[in-house]
């Protein structure tokens, strides 16, 4: 709670921290208030992540036990499959590995494949693949790395060395359908490609220009390493920093060729699952991509939280982090499910803690289901931002500080009427609103820390993540520190000195005070010592000429 100080009034603020309704000032037979807020009695709970589970791959929210999975949830359809039936031998002691579109393909280890990193070196690559004979032509990979090329199908089929980022080296040539070929490129910097089918040459393409340098050291098999995954079978993978021949290529079905000396990786996929290893000179033990990219796109529980409390946690995302959250009952419902015209009233808030100044507008919450499209972010200035995804993108003046501690954000939409923006219980900044929610969206699913894409990335703390049906009164949204738990607000009293003083079971808070309410980062400690009389905590003050204003916080955990 703020009150405001001068020289000859006291004045509530009415935007305050810590609101409650025992809390009016009583001053020469006078009562201060509040002043009505628009509340809807039929405000329901959407969700309630606590964020509580303190480990693990999944959180539970309390109300509709919506089930999120921290990074991209994994399938049995994400995992390439190994073939006993099929292989380019044909023998019974010879398999294969099924992979699929889009991410049932594998990947290796970052610094497994480091050799590979030198560009300027020439380069074979070369595999053994099975093409369905019904398959619709796409952009596939094979065999890729790091960014900076990799052995494909193109989009019409053919065969195709890519230099990322520079150019397509097209062959002009198409593997069969229905049944197994051998496919290899020879690169030559500065010179150009030799392509070959079945082992065969089929055509030279002259290309000068260089291969760029990679932007990860992971090499993709059945894939470019990040994602166009190869829909067939595939067997027989190698990676050779030299310049084959003919009649050095792994190209006849029944004799597989021992890998050479400059052969980094080759895999035959004997093992009877993940991870598959490599006889070349690098180990590159390969995984399936699936589990990798779950885990990079992961957030953590972290102890750190609002409150402090033991047992209690929050997540953090570090930039690349989402949590994924299905509801195929549909019971993410905003406004009436019975009347999609209705006018769609909402309440979103969160705790949220910056690990440093966002790099661009970040999104905790993003829905484009079809109970409501709506989005919640926070600008790279520290803005409290909400979307009404497909009518409006909408700003505040409502700043979070940068103080590296935690605070409370939140927005009430009412529709057809006005937006509130809310940091730590204050409102911020109001604007108009005549629109509404979209409600004609088809998506099956919801997302925390980024867009669906994993775009406009959160980066830091979140905890405490609510979504109410309804409009949610300025006292009831969930700023209180501890939840429940409302010290009462500090009372003050002028005379030639300021008395300020709450109650002493309101344990852990401090008092702060600025002369600008406009500039969030202007509070500063009173650096006095409460003293304790009758169970209430006192600070006294000179009295000044110029307005003071005065608030308790709980400072961070940390």
């Amino acid at each position: 709670m703020y009150y405001q100080l001068s020289p000859n009034c006291i004045q509530r603020i009415i935007m305050v921290n810590y609101l409650h309704k025992k809390n009016l000032i009583k001053l020469t037979g006078s009562i201060f208030g509040v002043s009505a807020l628009a509340f809807s009695l039929n405000a329901q709970p959407v969700f309630d992540f606590p964020f509580d589970e303190g480990e693990g791959e999944t959180t539970t929210d309390l109300v509709n036990s919506f089930v999120g999975t921290l990074g991209i949830p994994v399938t049995e359809a994400d995992y390439p499959v190994v073939d006993t039936t099929t292989s380019p031998s044909g023998l019974a002691s010879d398999q294969s590995l099924r992979v699929n579109r889009p991410n049932a393909y594998l990947i290796t280890g970052e610094d497994d494949t480091s050799a590979l990193a030198d560009v300027s070196q020439p380069l074979t690559a070369e595999a053994w693949i099975f093409v369905p004979a019904d398959s619709v032509p796409q952009a596939e990979g094979i065999v890729g790395y790091g960014g900076s090329w990799k052995l494909a199908l193109g989009p019409d089929g053919s065969l195709v060395f890519t230099l990322f980022g520079v150019v397509d080296v097209a062959s002009g040539q198409f593997p069969a359908l229905g049944g197994w070929s051998h496919i290899a490129a020879v690169f030559e910097p500065g010179v150009g490609v030799e392509f070959f089918i079945d082992g065969f040459s089929v055509g030279f393409v002259e290309e000068t220009r260089p291969m760029r340098d990679p932007i990860y050291n992971q090499l993709g098999i059945g894939s470019a390493g990040r994602g166009e995954a190869f829909n067939g079978w595939i067997d027989r993978v190698r990676v050779t920093q030299a310049l084959l021949t003919v009649d050095q290529l792994d190209s006849d079905a029944a004799n597989p060729k021992a890998p050479l000396p400059e052969t980094i990786v080759s895999y035959d996929f004997s093992e009877s699952e993940a991870p598959f290893a490599s006889a070349g000179t690098e180990p590159a033990p390969a995984t399936p991509a699936i589990e990798v990219f779950s885990a990079e796109n992961a957030p953590e529980f972290a102890a750190d939280s609002p409150t402090g409390l033991e047992g209690d946690s929050s997540v953090f995302f570090d930039g690349n982090d989402r949590i994924i959250v299905p509801d195929p009952n549909g019971l993410f419902q905003l406004g009436d499910p019975n009347d999609p015209e209705a006018p769609t009233n909402f309440t979103v808030q969160a705790w949220v803690k910056f690990s440093d100044q966002p790099g661009g507008r970040s999104v905790l919450f993003f829905s484009n289901l079809p109970g409501g499209a709506i989005s919640f972010s926070v600008t790279q200035d520290r803005r409290v931002f909400v979307t009404t995804l497909g009518i409006a993108d909408m700003t505040s003046d409502a700043f979070i500080p940068l103080d590296e501690g935690w605070h409370h954000i939140a927005v009430v939409l009412e529709a057809g009427v006005e937006v509130r923006y809310y940091v730590d219980g204050i409102l911020g900044f109001t604007r108009p609103y005549t629109g509404n929610v979209v409600k004609t969206r088809t998506d099956t699913q919801f997302y925390i820390g980024s867009e669906p894409t994993g775009g406009l990335p959160f980066t830091g703390y979140i905890d405490r993540l609510k979504l109410t049906n309804g409009v949610v009164p300025a006292s009831e949204l969930d700023f209180r520190v501890i939840p429940g738990v409302d010290p009462d607000a500090p009372e003050i009293m002028i005379g030639t000195a300021v008395s300020v003083s709450w109650s002493s079971e309101a344990r852990g808070f401090i008092l702060q005070q600025t002369a600008d309410m406009e500039d969030p980062e202007s509070w500063m400690d009173v650096n006095a010592q409460p003293t304790l009389i009758d169970d209430m905590n006192f600070i006294f003050q000179p009295a000044t000429g110029e307005e003071v204003f005065y608030r308790l916080i709980r400072p961070d955990s940390e």
